[in-house]
């Protein structure tokens, strides 16, 4: 801020010479009316002197007050006779606004006077009853008949400095509000001057404040493109069509300047979307005195939109290639399709869109969802949030109907609500129906023959066994023990004894149950349960299979095992017969 201010006070100090000068010159001139006036009359001189709308005195040696007009009690509220005698110092504060002694000062600047100088500055003076004012004084040596006096002119400047001050502090407040505006902003004087660099404007490009402030030839375009350049600030004054075309667009809306574009040096070098906005700043009389410019990174924007288009392009490039008609509808209004549907209707685009859904449905058809008023309900669901999905009859442009899987969703686009609306032609798919049908039909009637024949050969097997069995037991088993009782040998006797038990055990609902129950054991670990269930010993049983003891109780320990008695206490012939 600190070349802002240098600024402003060389503003200032210009205004202050100018209205010196100007004092200087009325002071010239009022002296030359004077003398003129002295010479020309006393009534000439005594008319322009009370008539004055400025304060005037004249001061003697030592500073003293020794003639003033009305002008001035008028000023200073209080009579002529309390004026006459005293000094300006009187009629001031003790200390003027930059801290010097008033009565110091005062004889200096009068003293200067009597030495020729013509003075003009700006005091402080105070009323009778002390009330303080500024003013604008003009002191000027001239002659009085024999004597040589000090002219002052005062002028009353308070509600100019008020004014001033006023514009100080407004001033003071759009740099505090330029200084906290969220988006980084600029603002350059008529020479291209930057007066302004905000926070958001540092934060934005590193660059300080106190390192551009003052500064022209374009230096605030160095952060953002690496060189000197003209900006979109200086299009708020011209049209050039160069500098408009490093832009990617630029609109104009009034004095103000729209655009937006990618600078490559900012952030490192990294770069940045960027949108400007300038406008020209006036003065009073409607002059361009300098230009503002905002400017928002816009970066996630533009990336945001970037992948929008990637996206929508990956959306259109999908709807359009999947096997169903994809069709928009605003209202009750077709507005846009994929380009499936026009293959799946049998016509172009252009016939599809403005029309209504009813118009793709069959006049003649008996079905419930294709009526008028079945068709407006399932879109005002669609509308209220309820998905709707059915089958239905439609009709291709030509008129030849089809089947159909319809379905209908609410979307919304762009803030718009619409309705989405997918129909697939399941015509291929009904006549794969129709022929599924038929050939389960058919298949229906073969099973139902081979169950008929089924059960026909579980009779005969069951026929075929109950006859086996049964001559088993009339025709071999009496025989073989008619053979035990008359015979002598007795190894002859052990094999008797092995054939009718294996006969027996094939009659045995208990061989039939193991085998169903367990079928992880083997024949042999089937034979040796049935002999430990009859009651056989281990030594009985190996000497039946001609094995050894510790075999036999190999296998009495296999079975165990399968049947989960492996770690249980539980005999096993009595488990066994448990299982009769």
């Amino acid at each position: 801020m600190k070349d802002e201010r240098k600024t402003k006070q060389e503003l200032i100090n210009e205004i202050r010479r100018m209205r010196e000068r100007l004092a200087e010159l009325e002071n010239v001139q009022a002296g030359r009316r004077m003398s003129g006036t002295l010479a020309g009359g006393e009534l000439d001189y005594r008319a322009f002197f009370e008539g004055a709308n400025d304060a005037m005195f004249f001061l003697g040696k030592g500073g003293i007050v020794t003639e003033c007009n009305p002008r001035t009690t008028e000023m200073y509220g209080c009579t002529k006779k309390q004026i006459i005698g005293k000094t300006p110092y009187d009629f001031s504060p003790p200390l003027q606004p930059d801290g010097k002694d008033s009565r110091g000062k005062a004889l200096e600047v009068i003293k200067a006077a009597f030495d020729g100088e013509i003075r003009s500055f700006e005091w402080r003076h105070c009323t009778h009853n002390g009330i303080l004012f500024d003013t604008e004084v003009s002191l000027t040596r001239i002659g009085l008949g024999d004597d040589t006096v000090i002219q002052a002119i005062v002028r009353d400047v308070t509600e100019r400095k008020q004014a001033e001050e006023a514009l100080r502090r407004a001033n003071r407040t759009l740099f505090d509000i330029i200084e906290f505006l969220p988006d980084a902003t600029l603002v350059i004087d008529k020479e291209k001057r930057v007066i302004a660099w905000n926070r958001a404007m540092e934060k934005m490009t590193g660059v300080q404040k106190e390192n551009i402030l003052g500064k022209g030839d374009h230096v605030y375009s160095i952060p953002f493109y690496g060189e000197p350049r003209p900006m979109l600030i200086e299009l708020v004054e011209t049209m050039d069509d160069k500098l408009q075309s490093r832009y990617d667009f630029v609109t104009r809306e009034g004095s103000r300047v729209v655009a937006e574009t990618h600078v490559p040096a900012l952030y490192g070098a990294r770069g940045a979307y960027l949108r400007g906005v300038a406008s020209p700043l006036f003065d009073s009389e409607g002059n361009v005195i300098g230009a503002i410019e905002s400017i928002r990174d816009i970066t996630e924007r533009k990336e945001a939109e970037r992948r929008l288009r990637e996206s929508e392009i990956k959306y259109r490039t999908l709807v359009d290639n999947v096997n169903v008609a994809i069709l928009i509808m605003k209202g009750d209004i077709f507005v846009d399709c994929n380009t499936r549907a026009p293959t799946v209707f049998g016509c172009s685009k252009e016939e599809i869109i403005g029309e209504v859904m009813g118009r793709f449905y069959p006049v003649d058809q008996s079905d419930e969802h294709s009526t008028e008023e079945k068709i407006r309900q399932r879109i005002a669901a669609a509308f209220a949030g309820e998905p709707q999905f059915y089958e239905s009859k439609m009709c291709r442009h030509d008129g030849t109907s089809f089947d159909a899987e319809i379905s209908l969703n609410r979307i919304e686009l762009e803030g718009e609500c619409l309705i989405q609306i997918v129909v697939r032609d399941i015509v291929n798919r009904k006549e794969a129906e129709r022929m599924l049908e038929a050939k389960s039909l058919s298949l229906e009637e073969v099973n139902t023959t081979l169950r008929v024949l089924l059960q026909q050969r579980e009779r005969d097997k069951d026929e075929l066994e109950e006859k086996i069995l049964r001559n088993m037991k009339e025709l071999i088993l009496p025989y073989i023990g008619t053979l035990k009782q008359r015979c002598s040998d007795n190894m002859q006797a052990v094999y008797l004894d092995i054939l009718e038990t294996n006969l027996k055990n094939i009659l045995s609902p208990f061989m039939q149950k193991m085998i169903t129950m367990y079928p992880n054991l083997t024949p042999a670990e089937i034979k040796v349960t049935n002999l430990i269930k009859e009651g056989k010993t281990a030594k009985e049983i190996a000497g039946i299979f001609g094995i050894s003891v510790s075999s036999i109780n190999s296998h009495r320990q296999h079975i165990r095992n399968k049947l989960g008695l492996a770690n249980q206490k539980t005999n096993l012939r009595v488990y066994l017969l448990s299982l009769v």
